[in-house]
């Protein structure tokens, strides 16, 4: 998809909870084996919602391209969507619930 992802790599929950952690405001799980499942308190308080996904598959490398693509057009889509959102948003929506309706 033209990202440089060398250095890029999944992380266990432990990698944020040291002092220097970055701060988050909105977490988003993708793992759609990860539904259902309780994220642990983060400090903030920061919003999370599940947006599954089916892994990526494939026999060939020709279907597993297709498969990350099919998966990558589903995220960004959102993401875009999620950064899109106006201010004028309707008010009995709150981000919290923005974000889980995305997904």
């Amino acid at each position: 998809m033209g990202y440089e992802t060398s250095q890029l790599h999944s992380k266990f929950w432990q990698a944020f909870e040291h002092s220097n952690a970055p701060h988050m405001d909105i977490i988003i799980t993708v793992c759609d084996k990860a539904h259902g499942e309780a994220c642990p308190t983060r400090p903030g308080h920061p919003i999370s919602a599940q947006w599954g996904y089916e892994d990526p598959h494939g026999d060939t490398e020709e279907e597993k391209r297709a498969s990350y693509s099919k998966i990558f057009t589903q995220i960004k889509r959102r993401i875009d969507l999620l950064v899109s959102l106006s201010s004028e948003k309707p008010q009995h929506l709150s981000l919290n619930d923005t974000v889980k309706e995305i997904g």
